[in-house]
């Protein structure tokens, strides 16, 4: 894990414990903020029932071209986050190569968000 994202997580977790417990309903995360969203729910020290992962460039889009992202798009993801893997091989393969190039910080996010998670949904949600 990168210390700098960790070391941030902590005080976000600490912020938390102090202000709502350690239960809260909802976490919100845009891009890097997602990386924090996803290591408050990994590291299981703050219950959140619902962690919400944005997109800066599905945030700012008109509906119908957010809509076809997200369409296109979660398919890919969810997988990877729910059970640790792509389902297409060619992807996972290049994947797999990177994490292997780029050493311990992308592994560490990978492991993040690829262990097992039978109860992540993947559901969109819409602001139409």
């Amino acid at each position: 894990m990168c210390p700098c994202l960790q070391a941030e997580n902590k005080k976000i977790e600490a912020y938390l414990k102090t202000r709502c417990g350690v239960h809260i309903r909802a976490a919100y995360g845009c891009s890097l903020g997602g990386s924090f969203v996803g290591l408050l729910v990994a590291r299981q020290n703050i219950h959140i029932v619902y962690g919400i992962l944005g997109s800066f460039d599905l945030d700012q889009a008109s509906p119908l071209a957010a809509k076809l992202q997200a369409d296109f798009l979660l398919p890919l993801i969810v997988p990877v986050v729910r059970d640790g893997k792509l389902k297409v091989n060619f992807l996972q393969k290049r994947l797999d190569k990177h994490a292997r190039e780029l050493g311990d910080c992308v592994k560490a996010f990978l492991k993040m968000f690829g262990e097992a998670r039978p109860y992540m949904t993947g559901r969109k949600l819409s602001t139409v």
